[in-house]
């Protein structure tokens, strides 16, 4: 997703802030910072040395991976779980159906898939490092 805005401060030598009036994929995304005035602004990479001020397009990348990770990896791990199940009953010999065993182990992986997507928001977070890249100035500023 291509954003354009203007450079609100610079944060460290190569990453800036950046603001940018609101659009309908911003209440959807959750990547961005509201302000006071309705604008959100966001934090970006700034490899092509923007100074504060400067009218700048802003390409935030990771919205696409995330929503894959979040969306999909429960529905991957179900699908894995179910078969698992099925496959591991006639080697255990239980007294439950082969499908009630796939639906067990559907349940267990699909709170396995729960506890990755937790670590892999702490991991994250934890780095800090911003999902938004200055690509280009935009304009004759």
């Amino acid at each position: 997703m291509k954003e354009t805005g203007r450079i609100r401060r610079i944060l460290k030598e190569d990453i800036a802030e950046v603001e940018f009036k609101s659009s309908s994929a911003c209440s959807k995304c959750g990547k961005c910072s509201l302000g006071v005035s309705g604008d959100v602004f966001i934090e970006a990479v700034n490899k092509i040395g923007a100074k504060k001020g400067d009218k700048v397009e802003v390409e935030i990348s990771s919205v696409v991976s995330s929503s894959f990770i979040v969306y999909i990896l429960p529905v991957i791990f179900i699908v894995l779980g179910y078969f698992i199940g099925v496959q591991v009953h006639p080697l255990w010999g239980l007294k439950i159906s082969m499908e009630s065993l796939g639906i067990v182990f559907a349940l267990i992986f699909l709170f396995i898939s729960f506890v990755l997507l937790k670590l892999y928001d702490l991991f994250v977070s934890k780095i800090g490092k911003p999902c938004a890249e200055i690509i280009r100035k935009v304009g004759g500023e």
